[in-house]
C-alpha cells in the first residue's frame, strides 16, 4: 500500500543481505524485479536470493597486545570460534575493545581458510596505548585565582583491565 520508488528495491535488498550476513551468509546475493499492473497503480516486487554457503568463524589470532592479556581481549569479543561469521558482531566487538581505553588501534583482518571455504579465520591486531599516564594542567578560579592539577595513573594494571 505504500508509494513505490526505486529506493525501495535497494532498501529491501540491503535488509535481506544484512539478515543473511548475520547468520554467516557473507557471500549472499540478492536480485530484484519489479512489475507494474496494467493501470500502473500497483507495483509487485520480487527478490531472488542466492544465499551461498554459510561461513563460520575459524581461528582467532591475536597480535600486538604486549601488556594486555589474551583473556582481556577475548572477554570483549561477541563472536567465538564455530559461530556463524557475523560482521555486525565483529564491529560491536571492535567498539567494546575501543571502549576499554587500552588501545589506540584495533584492526580485524578476515582470512579465508584455504582448505575449507566455509571457514573464515580472523586476525585481530591491536596497538596498545601507553600504560602510564601523566597529566598536568593549569586553571583559574574565582577564589583560588591561579591553580593547577597533576595526575599520575596506570592503565591496565597487571594486564587484566577491569571493565
Amino acid at each position: 500500500g505504500d508509494p513505490f520508488h526505486p529506493g525501495v528495491l535497494q532498501d529491501g535488498a540491503r535488509h535481506i543481505l544484512t539478515a543473511l550476513s548475520q547468520s554467516g551468509y557473507i557471500d549472499a546475493q540478492v536480485d530484484s524485479d519489479v512489475t507494474f499492473s496494467d493501470d500502473k497503480t500497483e507495483a509487485h516486487i520480487q527478490y531472488r536470493v542466492d544465499e551461498g554457503k554459510q561461513v563460520f568463524l575459524g581461528a582467532l589470532h591475536l597480535s600486538g597486545n604486549q601488556s594486555a592479556r589474551d583473556e582481556t581481549l577475548l572477554r570483549e569479543m561477541l563472536i567465538r570460534q564455530g559461530d556463524p561469521y557475523d560482521y555486525d558482531k565483529i564491529l560491536k566487538s571492535q567498539q567494546r575493545l575501543s571502549q576499554t581505553g587500552l588501545f589506540s588501534g584495533i584492526r580485524f583482518d578476515p582470512v579465508r581458510d584455504a582448505n575449507n571455504p566455509t571457514i573464515q579465520n580472523l586476525n585481530l591486531t591491536v596497538v596498545e596505548r601507553p600504560r602510564l599516564v601523566f597529566e598536568l594542567g593549569p586553571g583559574y578560579g574565582d577564589r583560588e585565582k591561579m591553580r593547577g592539577f597533576m595526575e599520575l595513573g596506570h592503565r591496565n594494571l597487571f594486564g587484566t583491565q577491569i571493565a
